[in-house]
């Protein structure tokens, strides 16, 4: 399997909540609830493993978020008990500026997320059994206020479904990114605040009851449906794109980028078998990246069995079998990263129709077009895996939802770690499959290469899965994607 990435660098600058972690996230969240009158002086604040629990993070990351609210006064810590609040702020006041995130921002983001969590929710209450969907029905007879904690429950027990971790990262990442803002807009209203959260369970009813009636496509227009109404009742609709700033999701991985542009060369023949890759010191100039990253990125392909550095000579390219035989298919880290594959494939499955459909019109002709000359040249080399790569690269190069292209480079990064499944018996031929992309492209037919995308990272996802699970990856086995109708 051969992925490649064009968007190596991001061109824009980072913020200060974009270098961010679950210790920063967490303690925002427990300032937003702080700021907003959740919890009385003097009453002891939620326990650590509580917290721990519901966000799915050690209780030392709930620890250090504790000891940063510790630090700035808004909370004691006697020894052997809970945390009580000491400081309560002005609600009527400012944000404190670590909460602040602005308007253009959220604009962005959730007009990037209606493109992509609704197919996550679906997905995920399609995999949820009776007694799932019973133990969800539970959760909404909790008291709670909008956006509160039994809606966070709601919602990751429907994630969680698809057992996904790098999945749960993202959906925790943005939640506790927006809770923030969430309560600052309700907060307008304070009065009304148990209005939306009887609001949000009456379309959850609605939600379970269409589940268990199995109809996917009524589904999926009623979750998008109550998606769209629920969340930009909140955020505003725009077309304005934010200045500089947009949500980002974890950091670049740089590496894997340049070892996927790499392996493309590699496989259209530019650096053939037996040939050596250029020296670290000139990929660097090239690319452009410090002389450590691109050793870092020889490392990277040499421990995916691509090349073989040898003392004195090089990075030499090696030949397919010669590839197989470097695999250690049973080290722990080689097992880790094929699963990372793996869960970014299973995303990207879920998702891939609809953001394609919600991308493709804001895309140039010529981008089109540029992207089904390479189509037929990835039906000519006959690789499989780099059809899918050349569709989900042309959606990054979106200039409109900055956000969900941020969340797709991300994923798309961590695909190179599926090239050792290219010569893994069965080998598919992508050659009725690329044409097919290509015409759809060509005619501006969006429906149709949204639907072909969608079928061929499934079947992908499929055979990648059986691959994975035949080399000793058992843990495989238990990641899936719901039989359900396709429209």
């Amino acid at each position: 399997m051969v992925y490649f990435i064009t968007y190596i660098f991001r061109k824009n600058g980072v913020g200060p909540l974009e270098k961010k972690n679950f210790q920063i996230l967490i303690y925002r969240y427990m300032m937003a609830r702080i700021h907003y009158g959740f919890y009385p002086e003097k009453e002891p604040f939620p326990s650590i493993h509580s917290l721990s629990k519901m966000f799915r993070v050690s209780t030392m990351t709930i620890r250090c978020a504790y000891k940063m609210l510790e630090e700035d006064g808004y909370i004691f810590t006697a020894k052997n008990k809970r945390p009580v609040l000491v400081r309560t702020p002005d609600a009527a006041g400012e944000l404190p500026p670590c909460l602040y995130t602005s308007e253009q921002t959220f604009q962005d983001l959730y007009q990037s997320l209606a493109l992509f969590l609704p197919s996550i929710f679906c997905y995920g209450l399609f995999l949820c059994d009776d007694e799932d969907l019973e133990s969800l029905n539970r959760i909404l007879d909790c008291p709670g206020n909008a956006w509160d904690e039994p809606v966070i429950r709601f919602l990751s027990g429907i994630v969680s479904k698809l057992k996904n971790p790098l999945l749960d990262d993202l959906y925790y990442d943005v939640l506790l990114y927006s809770y923030p803002f969430f309560l600052s807009r309700m907060f307008q209203d304070a009065a009304e605040w148990q209005a939306p959260h009887e609001l949000i369970c009456r379309y959850f009813r609605q939600i379970l009851l269409m589940r268990k009636n199995g109809d996917f496509i009524k589904l999926q227009v009623l979750v998008d449906k109550i998606y769209q109404k629920y969340q930009f009742a909140f955020v505003s609709r725009s077309d304005n794109l934010p200045a500089k700033n947009f949500y980002r999701w974890s950091k670049p991985q740089i590496c894997g980028a340049i070892a996927g542009k790499l392996i493309y060369r590699i496989f259209c023949g530019i650096y053939p078998p037996g040939a050596f890759l250029p020296s670290a010191a000139a990929m660097a100039e090239e690319f452009p990246a410090a002389v450590i990253t691109m050793r870092r990125t020889i490392k990277l392909l040499n421990n995916l069995g691509m090349t073989e550095s040898i003392n004195g000579r090089g990075t030499k390219v090696l030949s397919e079998q010669e590839s197989l035989g470097k695999i250690s298919w049973q080290d722990p880290q080689v097992q880790k990263k094929i699963l990372s594959f793996l869960y970014c494939l299973q995303i990207l499955a879920v998702t891939c129709r609809k953001v394609s459909e919600g991308i493709l019109p804001c895309l140039k002709k010529s981008e089109l077009l540029d992207a089904a000359s390479r189509l037929r040249i990835a039906k000519e080399v006959n690789r499989t895996g780099l059809v899918e790569v050349i569709c989900l690269d042309l959606l990054l190069r979106s200039e409109k939802f900055l956000s969900m292209r941020d969340i797709y480079e991300h994923l798309l990064s961590h695909l190179i770690w599926g090239y050792p499944f290219s010569y893994l018996p069965p080998v598919s031929s992508p050659g009725a499959y690329a044409e097919s992309l290509a015409k759809s492209l060509e005619a501006g037919n969006n429906r149709r290469f949204s639907e072909e995308l969608e079928k061929g990272l499934h079947a992908l996802f499929y055979s990648s899965r059986k691959k994975a699970v035949s080399v000793g990856i058992e843990e495989a086995g238990t990641l899936d994607l719901p039989s359900v109708p396709v429209s």
